[in-house]
């Protein structure tokens, strides 16, 4: 009997391990197709939504940065204080108020 839950509590794990890489892939999959078509997507991870002026300026320069066609994607996160963190393809610019806190609590933690 014991054998069977464990078997089961496995089967479960695995079960949702595959779902999980099943959306992953269908993800990467999107994103391909749109690098294809010359279209990227910027996701931007702010603490309060976007304005519709910010995210002009923020299309613009990603527009101008990628040479594709940008949309955005935006997240509010309030643990990042402030600011943005802002992903394209690989490349992610981390100006969160978040980050910044946490890179001085280690400059802070190395000088002791």
């Amino acid at each position: 009997r014991k054998k069977m839950k464990t078997e089961n509590i496995r089967y479960k794990t695995r079960e949702k391990r595959t779902g999980k890489i099943g959306q992953t892939i269908r993800l990467l999959e999107e994103r391909e197709i749109e690098k294809m078509k010359g279209e990227e997507v910027a996701y931007v991870t702010s603490a309060v939504p976007l304005t519709p002026a910010l995210e002009k300026k923020i299309l613009a320069q990603v527009t101008k940065l990628t040479g594709n066609k940008v949309t955005i994607e935006n997240k509010v996160d309030e643990s990042i204080i402030g600011g943005f963190v802002l992903r394209v393809g690989d490349l992610q610019y981390d100006a969160s108020v978040a980050n910044k806190l946490n890179g001085l609590k280690r400059e802070f933690t190395n000088s002791l």
